[in-house]
Order: structure tokens, then C-alpha cells, then sequence
């Protein structure tokens, strides 16, 4: 009876993605395809730059200095999260605030601007798509 419970639950949740894929399909057709496809790549290219996800993760708690974001993000070079922080500033995802340091004195500190905390969405999907489905991609990879 168990394995007729399962089978029943992810008919059930196929049915589910079945029905979801086809709104999201004529929501997509719904759109010239040319403006489809360059602002979908456009993101992805925003959020597919290296080290933007680890620096987007690691800001969701609040400000950090440079060097927190250097001891949270694992590899990633001084001046290439320099670099990268300056980007996501100029591309209004990131701000840098002034604030104070533990000796009186005052310091820089980087912080998700409402426009960049609205990427966790994305990345959120992108992350329950990738915990429903990466397996089966991998799967279907020749060796």
C-alpha cells in the first residue's frame, strides 16, 4: 500500500510540473522572442559571473567588510571580490555604506541594495531546481 501511496503522490507532482510548465511555456510565448531570450541571457549573465552568488549569499544577514566576505567566500582573491563588489555597485545590487569599526573609528562595509536581496528569489528557484533535477542531468551525461 506504501509504494501505491508514493507512485499515486508523484503522479500527482508530475502532474503539478506538467501543468506549471505549460503556463510558464504561454507566458513565455506571450513575449517576442528576441526580448525573451536577451533579457533571460542577460540575467543569467548577471548572476552567472563568478564569485556574484558567494557574495549574494554572504551579504543575506547584512553589511560585511571586505575581508568578512574574503573569510566567508572560500578561493576567491582580494582584488577579484574587489572587483566584483565594484560591478554589482555599479549594477545597483550592492552599496557601500560607512560604518563603525570596533576601535571608534569608521570603515567600509557592503550591503544588498532592495534591488540585489530581490536576486534571492532567482537563486532560490534556480536552487530548488537544482536539488529536483541536477541528478538527473549528471545522470544523463555520458561518462
Amino acid at each position: 500500500m506504501g509504494q501505491d501511496v508514493a507512485n499515486v503522490s508523484r503522479a500527482a507532482a508530475e502532474r503539478e510540473i506538467d501543468r506549471w510548465a505549460e503556463t510558464a511555456r504561454d507566458q513565455v510565448l506571450e513575449v517576442p522572442k528576441s526580448v525573451w531570450i536577451g533579457t533571460a541571457q542577460e540575467v543569467l549573465g548577471l548572476v552567472g559571473r563568478k564569485w556574484v552568488v558567494a557574495i549574494v549569499r554572504g551579504l543575506l544577514n547584512g553589511p560585511r567588510r571586505h575581508f568578512q566576505l574574503e573569510c566567508e567566500i572560500s578561493g576567491v582573491q582580494p582584488r577579484v571580490l574587489r572587483d566584483t563588489l565594484r560591478s554589482l555597485e555599479r549594477d545597483g545590487l550592492v552599496e557601500r555604506i560607512l560604518c563603525d569599526d570596533d576601535y571608534g573609528g569608521k570603515c567600509i562595509a557592503y550591503r544588498l541594495t532592495r534591488l540585489g536581496a530581490s536576486l534571492t528569489v532567482l537563486l532560490t528557484t534556480a536552487f530548488e531546481w537544482g536539488v529536483d533535477h541536477l541528478d538527473e542531468v549528471r545522470a544523463s551525461r555520458p561518462v
